[in-house]
């Protein structure tokens, strides 16, 4: 398998989730019809969009002849999944590491041959430094 292929399944199946729990939590991203019965963007077209722009750190212009949708609705598409993901996910994920999670990093660290990963992590969270 090619790279591009690898990399195209890889980003799905970790936007799946993400697309669920996003059309589950806020309706804008589920999939409607306009006054004149005509399909709205779909979930996956909005959920994409915001993907892409935060993993690749790409302006509007970039994705926008990708996802086939218009530049406002990018950005609407990329505040609303940004906030869903964040009330979602956040008590889980956005939080400082518990010694569960330390022990798992370590070892995940370990595994790839980066240890001291987690230090640099820590680092950057005492200090307030992003990286």
């Amino acid at each position: 398998m090619n790279t591009l292929m690898q990399r195209e399944e890889r980003d799905h199946v970790v936007a799946v989730p993400f697309k669920s729990a996003v059309e589950a939590h806020d309706p804008y991203f589920v999939l409607k019809r306009d006054v004149a019965g005509h399909l709205g963007l779909s979930s996956c077209q909005k959920v994409t969009v915001a993907i892409r722009m935060l993993a690749y750190g790409v302006a509007v212009d970039v994705v926008d002849n990708y996802v086939r949708i218009g530049k406002s609705t990018s950005i609407k598409s990329l505040r609303r999944f940004v906030r869903a993901v964040v009330e979602v996910f956040g008590e889980e994920y956005l939080r400082l590491p518990n010694n569960n999670d330390i022990s798992r990093l370590l070892a995940q660290g370990e595994a790839h041959e980066f240890p001291g990963m987690l230090g640099v992590l820590i680092a950057c969270i005492e200090s307030g430094r992003i990286i």
